[in-house]
């Protein structure tokens, strides 16, 4: 009998162990966590989803004193958005409406137009109270507005993320704008604006930098002479920007491009180019 009581008592204990480690584990769920569960429970093939996803984010981290776990909800947050646009991408594209609202020209957010058809135009409104909007290079996309990231999650991210989304923003908008052909005094600009980024927060952007400055040096070369705009570019960046690392670069080809009439030569440019990207990795 006192057996029997013994082995009754030790069920007990450990059901209540069991319990006790249970609870511990529900009280462990990261605030991430429960924003994922949130995300599980909103519809993907409705665009007032990501409202909802927003408004619980801001519920979810309303005291803003956790920036790891806020900017790790917001890549679940992006992830969210990528899932519920391409369901409408695909919904606007089987029901033709793709066709209607087609510019047939890069730009970085398509507006209504008064040549428009009504429903076109009303669905690109709709889009732009919602902080979305059609983007259109050689495809057509539905993407978020920069605008509503940075109204709606600035106040959660760090300064790092804020300063990544705006600088690649701002190079999105002069691709737009611009296409193929960026001034080379632009270029010059967003050189300098990248590399005081990866400068003060060492990234993957780095590629990105190292992407820019060879197609500022080895642009021009199709045309058997170096532009004058790249040649003023040159010399303002050799006059401005002698803090830049690529300095030595832009001037020894220069140097180069000075001794040859200006004639650009895209063997010497790659090679100066390999030789200062090698010297920067060490």
């Amino acid at each position: 009998m006192l057996h029997t009581r013994w082995i009754i008592s030790f069920i007990t204990v450990a059901i209540l162990i069991c319990f006790i480690a249970s609870k511990g584990a529900a009280a462990e769920k990261t605030s991430v966590d429960k924003y994922k569960e949130i995300l599980e429970t909103l519809d993907r093939s409705n665009l007032d989803s990501i409202e909802e996803a927003t408004k619980a984010y801001h519920k979810l981290f309303a005291d803003k004193n956790d920036v790891a776990a806020q900017e790790k909800a917001f890549r679940k947050w992006s992830e969210f958005v990528d899932e519920v646009l391409e369901v409408e991408l695909r919904r606007i594209i089987e029901s033709g409406l793709e066709n209607r609202v087609w510019v047939g020209y890069p730009t970085l957010y398509v507006e209504p137009r008064e040549d428009m058809e009504p429903k076109a135009k009303q669905y690109l409104a709709d889009l732009r109270k919602r902080g979305l909007a059609v983007q259109q290079a050689d495809n057509i996309e539905i993407v978020i507005r920069h605008s509503y990231i940075k109204n709606n999650f600035f106040p959660y991210l760090s300064d790092r993320t804020k300063s990544f989304s705006t600088l690649g923003n701002g190079w999105e908008e002069e691709n737009f704008k611009y296409g193929e052909d960026i001034p080379f005094e632009n270029q010059r600009t967003w050189i300098v604006k990248y590399e005081a980024f990866v400068k003060q927060y060492p990234s993957s952007l780095e590629l990105a930098l190292q992407g820019m400055v060879q197609t500022y040096v080895v642009s021009g070369v199709d045309e058997g002479v170096v532009p004058t705009d790249q040649k003023i570019s040159f010399l303002r960046f050799l006059s401005e920007n002698k803090g830049s690392r690529y300095y030595p670069l832009v001037k020894q080809y220069y140097q180069y491009l000075e001794k040859h009439q200006f004639r650009p030569n895209v063997e010497v440019a790659r090679k100066l180019l390999d030789k200062y990207n090698q010297l920067i990795k060490h």
